[in-house]
């Protein structure tokens, strides 16, 4: 089993029928948050009952806007992109954008206290901006992509910073993932 956010939040309707392989099974469900709720919690009962430690790691916050746009380019004289002034987008638009899908997927989590997790988030946005740039090197392929350098910067702060980074607490508790 598997599960990918995206299909219990993305608005488009990308997948034509919901349909999951659990147990050897095939079972139908009326909707991608009926799919993905099925899926997270068995993937979770089988790796816990496995005995494996299990790290949920939540999605690196969605860029408004295709960060190729922070790059300018003139590939010949009839041809030019001016870059965007700020490569980075107000904070609330994250927010608002996990708005909905964060308290449903909590409510998951919290079903299964012994999942630690890690939330990337705070290290892209802090109160008011989230970054799609850094050290002159764009985070982001596309909308919700890492670049090779994004993974390679995310990963650093990750490991670089875990005793300050990442909060280990179980999912029951707020997840406080914040640099200093």
């Amino acid at each position: 089993s598997y599960a990918i956010g995206r299909e219990a939040k993305d608005p488009l309707n990308h997948v034509s029928k919901y349909t999951l392989a659990l147990s050897g099974q095939r079972e139908d469900s009326s909707s991608r948050r009926d799919a993905f709720s099925m899926t997270l919690r068995e993937t979770l009962q089988r790796l816990l009952s496995a005995g494996k430690n299990v790290v949920f790691v939540h999605d690196i916050p969605e860029a408004p806007f295709h960060p190729r746009e922070c790059l300018s380019w003139s590939p010949n004289q009839f041809v030019t992109r001016v870059q965007r002034k700020e490569c980075s987008y107000p904070a609330d638009y994250h927010v608002s954008w996990e708005a909905e899908f964060r308290p449903f997927l909590s409510g998951i989590l919290k079903k299964f206290p012994q999942v630690a997790q890690i939330d990337p988030g705070p290290l892209f946005c802090n109160e008011t901006r989230c970054v799609v740039k850094a050290a002159g090197n764009l985070l982001y392929r596309d909308f919700d992509h890492l670049s090779i350098f994004g993974s390679k910067w995310l990963a650093g702060r990750l490991i670089g910073q875990s005793d300050k980074v990442i909060d280990f607490r179980s999912a029951t508790d707020d997840v406080n993932l914040v640099t200093r």
